[in-house]
């Protein structure tokens, strides 16, 4: 028998606290966020390393363009579900494998300054989960990147603005 998903615990492990964390030297990685549009299929979103992160095992800040179908089923799970939490993952292909950060995902409209993110929607989310999906019979030898003067050029100042108000709102 084999057993490819291997149950990590609840936090997020220090090896993508190194790719993830407030302090880390971004890596060009695509980063995957899976949920379930307003229709109940499957959706996937690409983010890129400066959409995202992570100021401990815990807690994770990210941000999608306003008015994609991402935010729209973000915003319409956190509304019409019974908790305003929204049930979603990340995918981080990193070591041979892939790891798959669960977790709840909740909008932080009312209480991020618009101005800084005028063309962008930030989320808070809480790690519940995490499991490394890994086979030494067949390693993952090629992981999807983004071209990485590209991406730092586009999405630096929403980087930096992300890493300010997850910060601010972690002393709250």
């Amino acid at each position: 028998m084999y057993i490819m998903s291997r149950e990590l615990g609840s936090f997020i492990p220090e090896s993508l606290l190194q790719i993830l964390g407030s302090t880390s030297t971004r890596k060009p990685l695509v980063i995957e966020l899976l949920l379930v549009d307003m229709n109940g299929y499957p959706h996937v979103c690409l983010l890129s390393p400066y959409q995202i992160v992570a100021l401990n095992t815990k807690d994770v800040y990210f941000c999608v363009y306003k008015g994609t179908k991402t935010e729209k089923s973000l915003v319409f799970h956190s509304r019409y579900a019974k908790r305003p939490r929204v049930k979603c993952a990340f995918v981080v292909f990193e070591n041979g494998g892939a790891y798959y950060i669960k977790g709840e995902a909740k909008p932080l409209h009312r209480v991020v300054d618009v101005k800084k993110f005028p063309s962008s929607s930030v989320f808070y989310f809480k790690t519940k989960k995490v499991l490394f999906d890994f086979s030494d019979k067949s390693p993952i030898v090629r992981i999807p990147v983004f071209d990485e003067k590209l991406v730092k050029k586009v999405y630096k100042k929403v980087y930096e603005s992300l890493l300010f108000i997850a910060n601010n709102l972690k002393k709250r």
